[in-house]
């Protein structure tokens, strides 16, 4: 398979089946809220997975000192998804 490359802010509308650069702060800053918020229990057990690969990813990145890592875009996508149901909640309590 031929995927795409390029480098994405958090919230750019991605192609399925598309690499993506991310900034290692935003990626980092992302799942944290998700984490902290405990959002994880409300993400489709598909997307616990990636979740879980997306943080072992940043960890890692971290440990090499990297500032650009690269994912699968619809990780991104879905992050996204779990990033505005949590600001959706934070607004309406």
């Amino acid at each position: 398979m031929v995927t795409k490359e390029r480098t994405a802010s958090l919230n750019a509308p991605i192609n399925e089946g598309e690499l993506v650069k991310v900034d290692l702060s935003k990626l980092q800053s992302g799942l944290n809220k998700i984490f902290a918020r405990q959002n994880r229990k409300e993400l489709s057990k598909i997307y616990q997975d990636d979740f879980d690969y997306l943080w072992d990813l940043k960890e890692l990145a971290i440990l090499e000192k990297k500032q650009i890592v690269e994912v699968p875009g619809t990780w991104l996508s879905e992050m996204d998804n779990a990033l505005a149901s949590l600001d959706e909640r934070s607004h309406t309590h």
